[in-house]
């Protein structure tokens, strides 16, 4: 799956909501930011391969927290990579965090979205 093809789908899509193209600045893994609205206090990240295998959902949600503007965080990802259940593995993946003693997050909440 390419990722810029199913950005270029759903962007006109977010641009209608205030979300522009573009990383957090300020994070320190701005490249999993995909779309941002400071207005709206949302980052939208679109995943496509190797979200839980990679980490790189959980990279989205910290560089999401680390910027003080955002408050909200959305992750875009297959449900299915190489035939394993990416969807619910980067959602276990999210629930431990939420378990760990001493992690506090800056965000309300984060919301997946499978495809």
């Amino acid at each position: 799956m390419n990722r810029q093809l199913l950005k270029g789908a759903i962007g006109p899509i977010l641009s209608e909501f205030g979300l522009k193209p573009g990383s957090g600045r300020g994070s320190f893994a701005a490249w999993e930011i995909d779309y941002v609205s400071s207005a709206r206090a949302v980052t939208v990240s679109v995943q496509t391969g190797r979200a839980a295998a990679n980490n790189t959902a959980l990279l989205a949600l910290l560089a999401a927290a680390a910027l003080p503007e955002v408050d909200w965080a959305v992750i875009v990802l297959p449900h299915k990579y190489k035939g394993a259940n990416a969807f619910d593995a980067v959602a276990n993946q999210f629930l431990a965090l939420t378990r760990v003693r001493g992690v506090s997050l800056s965000l309300q909440g984060a919301f997946i979205v499978g495809f």
